[in-house]
């Protein structure tokens, strides 16, 4: 995905497109988005705004288990600021262990938009965003270690989705 500025937005919004948020959600960036619904101009291709984000999410049994899967995710952005590319790490049982306290303080900004732990942490987690941001679609990514590991995540998303998509759909028909 791709970081927006504000002038980007408001481009995109002259231009009735849609727009798509990264994982790495700042402030300014809501600020931006709520400038694009703004200023959107109906067109021939799209009648209303629509907005995409793209998030990281890694949903397992217990919020303990999913904060340790996603020690792959934090120790991939602490090589990517050190300049060092490579392949996904598996978990480690300590994050704090790994990188400075700066690295880590940085990668945790960067990672802020994840949405990690059990299914009843995360679908409250996921339900607080899409109200605040107002989002219609959530493009997801999983960085998670072990591919079995990430089926059973994405399954357990699924069953979220499934939850998340008959309220959004509710809050959609209630929109003009």
């Amino acid at each position: 995905m791709v970081e927006f500025s504000v002038f980007d937005l408001v481009n995109v919004a002259d231009q009735s497109r849609h727009v798509p948020l990264d994982s790495w959600v700042e402030p300014l960036q809501l600020e931006a988005l709520d400038l694009y619904r703004a200023r959107f101009a109906p067109s021939g291709h799209e009648k209303t705004p629509y907005a995409m984000a793209g998030i990281n999410v890694i949903v397992a049994e217990t919020d303990t288990e999913a904060e340790r899967l996603f020690t792959s995710n934090q120790q991939r952005v602490i090589d990517i600021l050190r300049g060092t590319r490579g392949y996904l790490k598996p978990p480690i049982d300590d994050i704090a262990a790994y990188g400075s306290p700066a690295e880590r303080a940085q990668a945790d900004n960067m990672l802020s938009c994840s949405f990690v732990g059990s299914p009843t942490t995360v679908e409250a987690k996921l339900r607080d965003f899409v109200d605040r941001t107002e989002v219609d679609e959530l493009i997801v990514a999983s960085a998670v270690f072990d591919h079995q590991t990430r089926l059973q995540s994405h399954g357990l998303l699924d069953d979220i989705a499934a939850r998340m998509s008959d309220a959004l759909a509710i809050r959609r028909k209630a929109l003009p």
